[in-house]
C-alpha cells in the first residue's frame, strides 16, 4: 500500500524521523509537510488529494483539537492521526470521540505504518459502501427503463383455462428458448425456488379470496445453468360478473442487480454495526483502564466487567513475572473455583498456554478446546472453556505479563473478535506501564526532594562549620589588638588562630577533592607502594584524635609485604579519615582496630570500633553526598558530612570497593575497603568518617561561656578578661549546669549543639532555679535561621549572637547584662 500524506509538524527533527521511517517501510507516495496553521490550511483548501492526515498535537499557533476541526470541514472523509510526545490517555480518547481516527506516541513510532494502512484501509472501504449505495440508486433507476426496454416480460394467465401464455422477453429473463416454455402454472413453478414459489402461491391464493386487484412479489428463478436470479412481479386480477376470477395478466421484472446492492448494503451496515460494538468495547475498555486506581487486580477485573457481555467472555487469567523474572504469578482471574486458584498461583515458562506466550512473546489461540488434546490447554478445559486466546503484554521490548481470555460459549472467537482482544491487551499493557512509570516518577520525585533535603542541610552546616572557626579567629585578632601583640595571651592566640586556620583549610581541601572526583577531574599519582608505608601515614595523621581521647587503636597487618598500585597520599588519606571518624564517633576510651588480609587475590582492610553505630535505615545511605551519620542522634561533632562520600570515590578511582556494616546504635561500625593488588589477594573495610568536634567558651562581668569548641571557649575568655570580666568555662550542657549554680553568673554565652546536654536543654535548666531570673543568657552559635533563632528564645535564651561574633555585639551585650544587673540590684 502506498498513500499521499499531508504532515502537520513543527520539529524539524521529529518531521525527519517520521519521514524516514515512512520512506523505510514504503507506504509513501507522496508525503507533503506544513508547519503551521496557514500551510495546512493552505494544503487542506488546495486541489490536491490525500489519504491521510498525521498532525503534532501542540504546535505554536494551533492545537491539535484546532486541526481536526479544520480537517473536517475541508477533508471530511479523509483519516487523521495524532502523532504526539504529549498526548496522555485521558486526552487521547477525548480526540478519538471528537473525531480523530488514530494516536501514536513519538515513542512509539513502530505503531505508525500500522496505523496508516489500517485507517486507509477504513477509508476506502467506506468509500466502497458509499459507491456500493450510490450504484444501488441507479440500479433503481435502469430498472425502472428496464421494464421499458427489454429487461422485462409479460405474462397472462388465463385462470379457468390453467394456461399461461409468455412473451418471449419473459422467456429470455427465465434463460429458456422461445417457445420452450409449457405454457401452465406448473412450467413456471418448476423454474422457481421452491420456497419461494410456495410463497407465491400462497400469496396469491389470498389475494384471490378476498378479490384483490393488484398483487406485487418477488421470487428467485432457477436458471438453466443453476444461477439463482431474482425477480419481481407485479400484475393485476379480473374477475367475471359473478366475482370468479378470470385472469392474471403481469410483468416480470429482473430486479437481481438491484437485490444484490440491498443484500451488499445490508452487510455493510451490519460490518458498521459490529464495528461500532467494537469501538464502544475498546472505549469502555479505555475508560475503566483510566479509572484504575492503580491496584492490579481491582484494574483487571473492573475491566473484565466492562466487556465480557460484549464478547461473551467467561473467563480471563492476568499473569506477571515474579521478581526474579524466573516463573509467572497470578494477579487475578476469573470463572475459576476458588479451591483450585491456588494451585495455577504460579506457572513456569513454557507451561500451559500462558507460560509459553511468556516464553515466545507471542499470541496464541485455542479452538475447541473441550475436544482438544493438545497437553498445554488441559488446564483450562477443566474449567469448561471452549475457546482461548492469550497474548503477551508488551511495553516496547519489557515483558509485563499475560493476559487470556476465554469463552464456554463457542468454540472460536471471529477474526473481529480476536482484534478486539488484542487491542485490549494492548491498552492493559500501556496501562501497566503508565502505572510503573508513574510510580518511578513518583520515586525520582522523592529522591530528588530528599537529596534536596541534604543539600539544604549541607549548606546551612557549611555555614556552620565554617563560622567555628572564624570565631576563635576573630577573638585571636582581638587579642591581639588588645594586647598589641605582645604577651603570653598574644602567644597562646596564634597558636589557637594556626590550629584553627588548618581546620579550615581541612574542610576546604575535603570539598574540592569531593568536587574533583565528582567531575572525574582529580588525578591518582600511581606508583608501587606498599600497605604499611599507607597505614603508617593514616595512622600517623589520626594519632593526635585518638591519643586525646584516649581510645585504644590496634594495627594488624599481613606478615609479608603488601604492594598496591596506589597515590600514597590518596589512599592514606582513605584510611585516616575512617581512623579519625572511628575516633570522633567513638565515647572516650573506647577501641578501634584496623585488620588487613589477603582473600581471593585483592587486599581486604577493616576498620572496627566501639563507637555509636550505624541505625539500619541509615546505612543504604551511609556514603551519600551531604550526608552525616550522627544527625540521627545528637550531634556531638562537627564536619560537613562528605568524609564517607570522598572515601568512597577515592576507593573506586583505585579500583576498590567499599561497605559499611553495624548492628544499630550503640553496637558500633565496620568498614571494609577492597582493593587489588599488584602481587597478592588484600581485603580492608573503611569505617563511617565523622566530623570535627566543636567547642566554645567565654566570659563578662561574672561571666559563663560555654562551648564545646575549646578553641573558641579559651579565645573569646581572653578577650573577655581583657575588658576585664570574671570569666568561668564550661564544655557541654551538663557542665554549663553545675557551674552556673556554683558561680551565679550575670551573663551566660551560651553555645547551642553541644554533647551530653545541648544548649537550649541546658537554658531550660538553669531557668528553673530561682536565682537565675537575674541572669541573661545569650545563645552563642554557628546557626542564625528565623528557626534557630525562635528555637533559643523558646528555650529561656535572651539574645542570640552568631558565631564569629563582633567585639561591638559583645560590648554591647555586656553593657546590657551591666544594665540589668543594675536595675535587679536596686
Amino acid at each position: 500500500m502506498r498513500v499521499s500524506i499531508l504532515h502537520l509538524e513543527d520539529s524539524d527533527l521529529d518531521a525527519e524521523l517520521i519521514a524516514q521511517r515512512l520512506t523505510r517501510a514504503g507506504v509513501v507516495s507522496e508525503l507533503v509537510r506544513a508547519c503551521d496553521r496557514t500551510e495546512f490550511q493552505d494544503q487542506l483548501t488546495a486541489d490536491r488529494p490525500f489519504d491521510v492526515v498525521l498532525s503534532d498535537y501542540q504546535l505554536p499557533d494551533i492545537d491539535g483539537l484546532e486541526a481536526l476541526e479544520l480537517m473536517r470541514a475541508h477533508r471530511p472523509n479523509v483519516p487523521f492521526i495524532f502523532v504526539s510526545g504529549a498526548l496522555g490517555e485521558e486526552r487521547a480518547v477525548e480526540t478519538l470521540k471528537l473525531g480523530a481516527t488514530d494516536y501514536i506516541l513519538k515513542h512509539r513510532l513502530e505503531r505508525l505504518v500500522p496505523a496508516i494502512e489500517r485507517a486507509v484501509t477504513e477509508a476506502r472501504d467506506r468509500a466502497d459502501r458509499l459507491a456500493a449505495e450510490h450504484a444501488a440508486r441507479e440500479a433503481s433507476e435502469r430498472l425502472a427503463l428496464a421494464q421499458t426496454a427489454g429487461r422485462s416480460g409479460v405474462f397472462d394467465w388465463l385462470i379457468p383455462e390453467g394456461r399461461v401464455v409468455w412473451s418471449p422477453e419473459l422467456e429470455n429473463l427465465y434463460g429458456i428458448p422461445h417457445g420452450s416454455f409449457e405454457g401452465n402454472f406448473a412450467g413456471w413453478e418448476k423454474r422457481v425456488v421452491p420456497e419461494d414459489a410456495a410463497l407465491v402461491r400462497a400469496l396469491v391464493g389470498q389475494h384471490l379470496t378476498v378479490r384483490a386487484e393488484d398483487i406485487g412479489y418477488e421470487f428467485r428463478v432457477v436458471l438453466p445453468d443453476g444461477r439463482l436470479r431474482w425477480l419481481a412481479g407485479k400484475a393485476k386480477f379480473f374477475y367475471t360478473p359473478d366475482g370468479s376470477p378470470a385472469r392474471m395478466i403481469g410483468i416480470n421484472v429482473d430486479i437481481h442487480d438491484r437485490k444484490e446492492m440491498e443484500e451488499q448494503l445490508r452487510a455493510g451496515k451490519e460490518s458498521l454495526r459490529q464495528q461500532n460494538e467494537r469501538l464502544t468495547l475498546l472505549a469502555d475498555a479505555a475508560e475503566s483502564l483510566l479509572a484504575a486506581n492503580g491496584d492490579p487486580e481491582h484494574m483487571m477485573r473492573a475491566l473484565f466487567d466492562r466487556v465480557s457481555d460484549g464478547l461473551g467472555l467467561s473467563h480471563y487469567f492476568n499473569y506477571e513475572p515474579n521478581e526474579d523474572g524466573s516463573a509467572l504469578d497470578l494477579v487475578s482471574c476469573t470463572g475459576v473455583p476458588a479451591a483450585e486458584v491456588e494451585s495455577i498461583r504460579r506457572l513456569d515458562f513454557g507451561q500451559a498456554v500462558c507460560g509459553t506466550v511468556a516464553l515466545t512473546r507471542k499470541p496464541v489461540v485455542a479452538t475447541a478446546v473441550q475436544s482438544s488434546a493438545d497437553p498445554k490447554v488441559q488446564l483450562v478445559r477443566g474449567y469448561g472453556v471452549r475457546a482461548y486466546a492469550c497474548n503477551p503484554l508488551l511495553a516496547g521490548d519489557r515483558f509485563l505479563g499475560t493476559l487470556s481470555f476465554a469463552t464456554n460459549t463457542r468454540d472460536q472467537f471471529s477474526d473481529e473478535d480476536m482484534e478486539v482482544l488484542r487491542t485490549i491487551c494492548h491498552y492493559v499493557a500501556m496501562a501497566k506501564e503508565h502505572q510503573r512509570l508513574a510510580a518511578e516518577a513518583r520515586d525520582r520525585a522523592e529522591r530528588l526532594k530528599e537529596q534536596d533535603r541534604r543539600k539544604d542541610e549541607f549548606l546551612a552546616l557549611l555555614a556552620h562549620e565554617l563560622r567555628n572557626p572564624l570565631a576563635p579567629l576573630r577573638n585571636g585578632l582581638q587579642v591581639l589588638k588588645i594586647t598589641e601583640g605582645r604577651g603570653e595571651s598574644a602567644t597562646r592566640a596564634r597558636e589557637m588562630m594556626e590550629r584553627q586556620l588548618a581546620h579550615t583549610v581541612r574542610l576546604i581541601d575535603d570539598l574540592l577533592d569531593i568536587s574533583r572526583i565528582s567531575q572525574n577531574k582529580l588525578n591518582l599519582q600511581r606508583a608501587p607502594i606498599t600497605l604499611a608505608e599507607v597505614i603508617d601515614s593514616a595512622v600517623e595523621t589520626a594519632r593526635p584524635l585518638i591519643d586525646a581521647a584516649e581510645h585504644t587503636l590496634t594495627v594488624t597487618l599481613p606478615s609479608e609485604p603488601i604492594v598496591l598500585d596506589a597515590d600514597l597520599t590518596r589512599l592514606a588519606q582513605v584510611f585516616s579519615n575512617l581512623l579519625t571518624n572511628s575516633a570522633k564517633y567513638t565515647p572516650q576510651g573506647g577501641r578501634i582496630a584496623l585488620d588487613a588480609a589477603l582473600r581471593s587475590g585483592s587486599l581486604v582492610v577493616t576498620v572496627r570500633d566501639s563507637g555509636l553505630g550505624i541505625p539500619a535505615d541509615y546505612l543504604p545511605r551511609i556514603f551519600d553526598m551531604f550526608s552525616q551519620a550522627d544527625r540521627v542522634v545528637e550531634r556531638v561533632t562537627g564536619g560537613l558530612g562528605i568524609g564517607l562520600a570522598l572515601v568512597k570515590g577515592l576507593v573506586e578511582m583505585h579500583g576498590g570497593t567499599v561497605e559499611a556494616q553495624s548492628d544499630g546504635p550503640g553496637t558500633g561500625s565496620t568498614f571494609t575497603v577492597r582493593l587489588p593488588v599488584l602481587s597478592g589477594a588484600n581485603e580492608r573495610e573503611d569505617e563511617v568518617p565523622g566530623s570535627p568536634p566543636v567547642t566554645a567558651n567565654g566570659t563578662k562581668r561574672r561571666v559563663l561561656v560555654v562551648d564545646d569548641n575549646h578553641d573558641a571557649a579559651e579565645s573569646l575568655a581572653q578577650l573577655l578578661e581583657l575588658l576585664g570580666n570574671e570569666v568561668h568555662v564550661g564544655h557541654d550542657g551538663l557542665e554549663a549546669v553545675e557551674v552556673a549554680e556554683r558561680v551565679r553568673p550575670d551573663l551566660i554565652l551560651m553555645d547551642v549543639r553541644m554533647p551530653r546536654l545541648n544548649g537550649l536543654d541546658a537554658t531550660a535548666r538553669i531557668r528553673e532555679r530561682s536565682w537565675a531570673t537575674a541572669t541573661t543568657i545569650v545563645a552563642l552559635t554557628g546557626w542564625g535561621q528565623d528557626s534557630d533563632r525562635e528555637r533559643t528564645t523558646a528555650a529561656g535564651c535572651d539574645g542570640h549572637l552568631v558565631k564569629p561574633v563582633l567585639l561591638a555585639d559583645l560590648e554591647r551585650v555586656l553593657g546590657e547584662n551591666s544594665r540589668v544587673a543594675s536595675s535587679h540590684n536596686s
